[in-house]
């Protein structure tokens, strides 16, 4: 549920800051690659090199949902037995907080 409203506040927040459909579309399509990417939906996390890159590939906003979404299909874990569960839980949320600000900010400037 996080991830999908993380999606439509990111959808939100590119509508926002250009004029037309067309640039929003490039927009959203020139970041789903390097997301998926970089938060293990399409490639490992372990694949990633040790240092600033690991660091911010687990601040992007589907990682550790992601990883937590793992650990309650193929562990049979709750939502209180993982860390990556509460910590994809706060990621998610904090993107969404921000994304729906900085839309805010630029809807009420447009104004």
């Amino acid at each position: 549920m996080f991830s999908g409203l993380c999606g439509m506040s990111f959808g939100f927040f590119l509508s926002t800051i250009v004029n037309n459909s067309a640039d929003a579309m490039k927009l959203a399509v020139g970041a789903t690659l390097p997301h998926m990417l970089l938060t293990g939906i399409i490639w490992p996390l372990e694949g990633i090199p040790q240092g600033w890159m690991i660091t911010f590939a687990r601040l992007l906003p589907h990682t550790e949902a992601v990883q937590g979404m793992r650990d309650i299909m193929l562990r049979g874990w709750g939502i209180l037995e993982s860390e990556s569960v509460l910590y994809g839980i706060l990621v998610s949320s904090a993107w969404i907080i921000i994304f729906l600000l900085v839309s805010w900010v630029n809807v009420r400037r447009k104004l």
